[in-house]
């Protein structure tokens, strides 16, 4: 189970129907599918309700305007991330080799489509003040949640590292921005090889643990 402070938008409103949750969900599937493969700037309601194949009244009754439906997508996918996250390292949690399969986890997540709505999202923030307000603070729980379900994963001694962040840090942002970058243009197939490499040399030899701690070292003085 994932502590996630983040409302569930599936669930029905006051005086909704029961399979109302069923409707919501369909929706927001559609919504988040929808801005993996067109783009923010394209959402509206009439075509999400569309791709769900729902009339725009149906739509409008569970999420009557696009800033609601947006913010609904926003916990939507969110909530997503953390829980396939959180699902695909449980199932690894007795592994001895749990950091570096951790590695292969991460990528596969680059791949899904709450990923690649969630960098859709985070791309057209950065010009679009009003989504802004609306995805910083689900940006900010979605670190933590992560973080805390950590926390409970990995042994005390590793989360207690005073690198553990470090590699966390290093291993997302290093594999979204590259998958946000839209890959490598030339000797692609070499490059995600060396950079394979870093990370495993970063994140599971002593070697790495020793440059992490020098650099955290580093900061502190």
């Amino acid at each position: 189970m994932v502590d996630m402070k983040l409302p569930d938008p599936t669930e029905r409103a006051e005086g909704q129907f029961p399979k109302s949750t069923v409707t919501r969900t369909a929706i927001l599937e559609s919504a988040t599918d929808f801005l993996a493969r067109h783009g923010y700037s394209r959402f509206s309601l009439a075509l999400v309700a569309a791709q769900a194949g729902l009339s725009r009244a149906a739509l409008v009754y569970h999420f009557p305007t696009r800033a609601e439906l947006i913010q609904a997508t926003i916990y939507y996918v969110t909530r997503r991330r953390i829980e396939d996250y959180a699902e695909a390292m449980g199932a690894i949690a007795d592994s001895p080799h749990m950091t570096r399969i951790a590695i292969d986890v991460a990528r596969a997540e680059l791949s899904k489509t709450p990923f690649l709505a969630f960098a859709e999202l985070s791309a057209a923030a950065r010009s679009d003040a009003d989504l802004e307000s609306m995805f910083a603070p689900a940006l900010m729980e979605y670190d933590r949640a992560r973080r805390r379900f950590a926390e409970k994963l990995f042994p005390p001694d590793t989360v207690n590292s005073p690198v553990f962040d470090l590699k966390r840090d290093i291993l997302r942002y290093l594999q979204e921005g590259f998958a946000q970058q839209g890959g490598l243009s030339f000797d692609a197939a070499k490059r995600e090889r060396d950079m394979e490499a870093l990370l495993q040399l970063l994140m599971t030899t002593p070697e790495g643990d020793a440059l992490l701690r020098r650099a955290v070292k580093n900061e502190q003085n």
